[in-house]
């Protein structure tokens, strides 16, 4: 058996030592691209997506691009100025609205106060139907409705 297997990994050398000879000697493209002509890069890159452009138009859309960014940096500042004015005005709305919000919960714990719970036991007997049931809340002033109950 270890004989066998010795034999196969020696095999597998061969093979594997061969195969990249022939790939070393008679590959003539060795996957250089000066060998490619340009016209035929620049149509297989634009085929992909891409797009070529020579160095002077990059020159000039890079310094495209500085000058936007400089403007918007300018414009980000402008409205940094304005928002630094706003809070002030804003804290005063919020002050106000603040003191309203008080005044409406003061409202609204004085109208809970008036509405106290009033407790009451009503104590029924099998076979008592919903209409008796609304008859006897009517007349303790739970309910002022029959029909709604």
């Amino acid at each position: 058996m270890k004989q066998s297997v010795r034999f196969f990994s020696i095999g597998l050398f061969t093979s594997s030592v061969l195969l990249f000879g022939y790939y070393f000697f008679f590959n003539k493209d060795n996957g250089n691209l000066e060998a490619l002509p340009i016209d035929d890069v620049i149509s297989h890159v634009e085929s992909e997506g891409y797009r070529v452009i020579t160095e002077d138009e990059f020159i000039s859309y890079s310094l495209l691009t500085e000058e936007a960014n400089k403007e918007e940096a300018k414009k980000l500042e402008d409205v940094e100025i304005e928002e630094e004015k706003q809070p002030k005005e804003e804290a005063k709305e919020k002050d106000d609205k603040k003191e309203q919000e008080k005044k409406e919960q003061e409202k609204k714990e004085a109208k809970k106060e008036e509405e106290k719970v009033k407790k009451v036991v009503i104590k029924t007997k099998k076979g008592v139907v919903s209409q008796d049931i609304a008859d006897m809340l009517i007349e303790n002033n739970i309910i002022d409705d029959r029909k709604k109950f």
